[in-house]
């Protein structure tokens, strides 16, 4: 058969053809997705996927300080490369949540307020003898000039009191804190006081995610943000959705993803939702436990998970322990959410990951682990504890099938040891074998896998007795780990004894 023009080709001389099959490396796309509310301002319409190149295309579909545009803004911040998705959900039914602000007194010296409300500063100056409805009317139009805040405010009674509104309708806004005086060297100028109402009364559960995962279709998100940790309804969508044997990671799919949410909790009721997790026992899915921190559930997920984007993307195995997502700040110093190293431990065994405060004060990931803890026995079972696991065996398989495919696109299938015309399209179990070895040593050099000799031992390679058309490949990948704990004994002297 010749390479390029057929046999029986009589006019001379020489014919070339390209063929890149060879030229580069084969690649998915590592793409983010981004599930969350809009609001009526957003131009993207419901439940149809949306590419996110900059914050401001978020803007755009889901509307200034909607949930979709504050989660794709606090995503970006931390990835600003990778790919992202994003599909826009209308409102529950319901309402939104509302809180308060309220100023008394009349300030006796000049300064400045400081608030965080969700996480987002909102600062104005204080002269001296600003009175309550001043501060009041100066909060009002700050927050107005501010359109990327969650929130709306509206001069309320008592005079002093501003009342302060969500955006989005559901009981999830009741997640949105306020408070002021964050920063180092902030204060409230004398005279002046703040009291707060906590955000509440937001009614309407998540939105239905059924047309939205109907409209991903068969496209890759690797990387799936929702801030609906305690809706089940939605759980369960997403579970289906990524499920091993009708869903994303089934044979018939091969397409993949994680979810990841957030969830702001004391460590008790964190817990208890772990256990709660224990029943749904799904490797897919990762929730992020915290407390009293400033940043609403959304944008504490979106942050976490643009880093871990970027870094899985660099290198699946590494581990993700001591990262730092932006654009988020942790519980106050000597609060109770700042999470002992105990209760991060009672976490962790519960199936929530967890972040810790780093020695200069920022937020640093502990460790990413999935909601898997046992057996379909109920024996505890370690196999998926960790999300690099996952992420590995997303890369180490596709890797795999890409380079079958690549080596053994529209090839005849024949017995090991058949004698064939050289250049032929032919496929036997050993050569189908060294493709997979001559892979998974190049996942070797890459820190993916180890352990090549063993592999090679274990892996089977053999025709089907019941389809002469089919290859069984038993694939027994060895994953690299990831250094997590150095258990180190200090055996100390006060004086080594003179050596003889």
């Amino acid at each position: 058969m010749g390479l390029v023009m057929p046999d029986n080709w009589r006019v001379p001389f020489v014919y070339a053809k390209l063929d890149a099959s060879r030229a580069g490396l084969l690649s998915t796309p590592e793409r983010a997705l981004i599930l969350a509310q809009k609001i009526a301002a957003g131009t993207a319409p419901a439940d149809v996927p949306v590419r996110i190149g900059g914050a401001s295309d978020a803007v755009g579909y889901g509307g200034a300080g909607s949930h979709f545009a504050r989660m794709a803004q606090a995503y970006r911040e931390n990835d600003p490369f990778g790919e992202l998705w994003g599909i826009p959900l209308d409102d529950p039914t319901g309402s939104p949540s509302a809180g308060a602000i309220t100023y008394t007194g009349t300030a006796t010296e000049a300064g400045q307020i400081n608030h965080l409300i969700a996480g987002q500063r909102v600062s104005f100056a204080v002269p001296v003898g600003m009175t309550a409805t001043q501060a009041r009317d100066a909060l009002v139009a700050e927050i107005g000039d501010l359109p990327d805040l969650e929130v709306t405010a509206a001069a309320g009674v008592p005079a002093g009191e501003a009342v302060i509104t969500a955006k989005n309708d559901g009981t999830i806004g009741d997640k949105i804190d306020l408070r002021d005086s964050y920063f180092a060297g902030e204060a409230v100028p004398a005279g002046l006081s703040i009291g707060y109402t906590a955000m509440t009364a937001g009614a309407g559960a998540a939105p239905s995610l059924t047309a939205a995962i109907a409209a991903m279709g068969d496209d890759l998100y690797d990387f799936i943000l929702t801030p609906f940790a305690l809706d089940t309804t939605a759980l369960d969508a997403l579970k289906v959705e990524l499920d091993d044997n009708t869903g994303r990671w089934s044979p018939l799919r091969q397409l993949y993803g994680h979810h990841f949410s957030a969830l702001t909790d004391t460590v008790a009721n964190l817990t208890t939702y772990g256990s709660g997790l224990a029943a749904r026992n799904d490797q897919h899915y990762t929730s992020f436990g915290y407390y009293l921190a400033p940043s609403p559930p959304w944008t504490w997920v979106a942050a976490h998970v643009g880093q871990i984007a970027a870094s899985i993307r660099n290198l699946s195995s590494q581990p993700l322990q001591t990262l730092e997502p932006a654009g988020i700040y942790p519980a106050a110093a000597g609060s109770l959410g700042r999470f002992t190293v105990t209760e991060r431990q009672q976490l962790l065994e519960s199936g929530i990951a967890v972040s810790t405060v780093n020695a200069v004060g920022n937020v640093a990931i502990d460790r990413v682990i999935t909601s898997y803890r046992q057996t379909s026995s109920g024996a505890l079972d370690t196999s998926y504890l960790d999300y690099n696991t996952m992420a590995q065996l997303t890369e180490i398989l596709r890797r795999t099938e890409l380079a079958i495919v690549t080596d053994f696109n529209r090839h005849v299938l024949m017995n090991d040891g058949a004698r064939t015309r050289a250049g032929l399209p032919v496929a036997t179990p050993n050569k189908i074998k060294a493709t997979i070895v001559a892979e998974y040593r190049r996942m070797e050099e890459d820190a993916l896998v180890e352990n090549i000799d063993a592999f090679k031992t274990y892996l089977i390679v053999e025709r089907s007795t019941v389809d002469p058309n089919r290859v069984e490949v038993l694939f027994p990948p060895d994953l690299a780990n990831q250094l997590r704990v150095v258990d180190l004994l200090a055996q100390f002297r006060l004086q080594y004894a003179t050596a003889a």
